[in-house]
């Protein structure tokens, strides 16, 4: 009976799917410029009062809006699903080619589904819905779920304030631990917390502080704590999993004492989203992981090697750096095409290394991009890279970041390149099979790839170049690749799901 009557709610929205909706308040925040820049562009709308489910093996060509309280997700979208007033649930076989989110509810994946982009939740924000009887339009508004007078001062996560944990092959295990305080109306949120670090023995002590202003938004981070350039090239998930189970930790690592503040607003201009920003920061920083090896605690299943998990950190120059901070956050969605920038400046004012008799000066821009699109019918163009330009004095080395190995450029040794100079491209063409598919996993796929980047200390080296293919599922494949230039070439099985 439950499968009939998520068939009939799928049959009764699919009726609506012409139905327009109306942002009568968008409210602040990126909830709201998500949800304007997908209504300003191709999409479907779907209602339900109940829970509603996309079935397997159907297709939805454009962003998909859902007005419902739950909402289960096992076809192929090609674009985004949004859904406002409720909860997004992946099922498996689901295969998002945009993001999953949430609006008013949670964004919960199913490791047999795929979400290209990345999964996003906004519980403490909804919109009221209004039916324009005239119209048959939807009017939304945006209404704070932060003001509930019954919002307690303190939560604790999961019952007793753990948060996610992750693993790494300095930290070992990273066990962070405190409440949510929630001041003001939710408009004050305050994170107080204590991070485990089982392979130093350490608690580091740590406080970040939200402030929510309308369109600006203001966060204050202070801590001791572990940190790395390189969380761009893996999200801490996949990275903790694959340095417990192969030893590929992707990342090299430094301590620091820090101080981070800085101020962003909040626009948006049709299918444009744009979040500048400013702020400052203070860092004192040292060595961690200089001498890895089988006498430490450092573990893994495989790979226990100095290639693996005994690979040791490059030393940094202790001491401190004071800088301004300045930057965006951006995005353009328009039909299937989507597109993110992210960028950071820091201008240094003051750094002085405890071995250096004077300071130097540096600046040093980050910048983070991804696109995609469809080219031929179901086939797509994925496009990624990440770039690090500094001028002025050379930085120390706790500003340098890392290509080579698994997750870059597989021919070469993990982190082989570094520096304060870096760009990498990873070009994905993506073929899917869609005549045949199969339970659990969906279609077949070939993936033509190439990737490009180089690393090194106040200049580029030589480019190094790999280029091949991926044979398999969304979730998993054999790909090969080869570098034209030597003839090194590199075969792996993995696996991949949405984070």
């Amino acid at each position: 009976m439950r499968v009939i009557a998520s068939l009939c709610a799928f049959l009764l929205a699919a009726g609506s799917a012409s139905a327009q909706i109306v942002l009568v308040d968008q409210g602040p925040g990126e909830a709201g410029r998500i949800l304007q820049a997908a209504t300003a562009g191709p999409h479907t709308v779907l209602y339900s009062q109940e829970m509603l489910a996309l079935p397997r093996d159907s297709v939805f060509h454009q962003t998909v809006i859902i007005l419902a309280p739950r909402v289960t997700v096992a076809s192929t979208v090609h674009g985004d699903v949004i859904v406002v007033g409720g909860d997004l649930f992946m099922h498996p076989g689901g295969n998002v080619q945009g993001r999953a989110i949430a609006i008013g509810g949670g964004a919960y994946n199913s490791t047999l589904a795929t979400v290209r982009d990345g999964r996003l939740s906004f519980r403490d924000e909804t919109y009221d819905l209004d039916l324009d009887a005239s119209t048959g339009a939807f009017r939304l508004s945006y209404r704070s779920l932060r003001v509930d007078s019954g919002q307690p001062l303190l939560t604790w996560p999961l019952r007793v304030g753990v948060r996610i944990p992750s693993y790494n092959r300095v930290d070992g295990v990273v066990l962070p631990w405190g409440p949510i305080v929630t001041l003001g109306d939710g408009r004050f949120i305050i994170n107080p917390t204590v991070t485990y670090r089982s392979h130093l023995g350490n608690l580091d002590p740590g406080i970040d502080l939200d402030a929510d202003f309308g369109r600006l938004d203001v966060n204050v981070d202070v801590r001791r704590g572990t940190f790395t350039n390189d969380r761009w090239i893996r999200g801490d998930l996949l990275n903790s999993l694959t340095t417990l189970a192969f030893g590929t930790d992707t990342r090299n690592y430094f301590r620091a004492d820090r101080i981070e503040a800085k101020g962003s607003v909040d626009f948006a201009f049709g299918g444009f989203t744009f979040a500048p920003f400013l702020g400052g920061l203070f860092e004192n920083a040292w060595s961690t992981g200089t001498s890895l090896g089988p006498d430490t605690s450092v573990f893994s299943f495989f790979d226990r090697d100095d290639e693996g998990i005994y690979r040791p950190n490059p030393a940094i120059l202790p001491g401190h750096i004071t800088s301004l901070l300045t930057g965006f956050d951006g995005g353009w969605s328009s039909g299937d095409f989507t597109s993110r920038l992210t960028a950071r400046v820091e201008y240094v004012l003051d750094a002085l290394p405890s071995s250096m008799a004077d300071d130097f000066r540096f600046m040093q821009t980050t910048l983070d991009g991804r696109a995609a699109f469809q080219t031929f019918g179901p086939q797509r163009l994925e496009l990624k890279s990440h770039a690090i330009f500094t001028t002025g004095d050379t930085p120390p080395p706790q500003r340098h970041a890392y290509v080579g190995g698994s997750g870059t450029i597989p021919t070469l040794d993990l982190l082989e390149m570094g520096g304060d100079q870096l760009f990498f491209l990873d070009a994905a063409y993506v073929i899917p099979i869609q005549r045949f598919s199969f339970p659990m996993v969906g279609s077949p796929q070939v993936t033509l790839r190439f990737i490009s980047g180089s690393a090194g200390v106040s200049e580029l080296p030589d480019f190094v170049q790999n280029v091949g293919l991926r044979v398999g599922f969304p979730l998993a494949g054999v790909e090969w690749l080869v570098d034209p230039a030597n003839g090194d070439s590199k075969v792996t099985f993995g696996f991949s799901w949405g984070q």
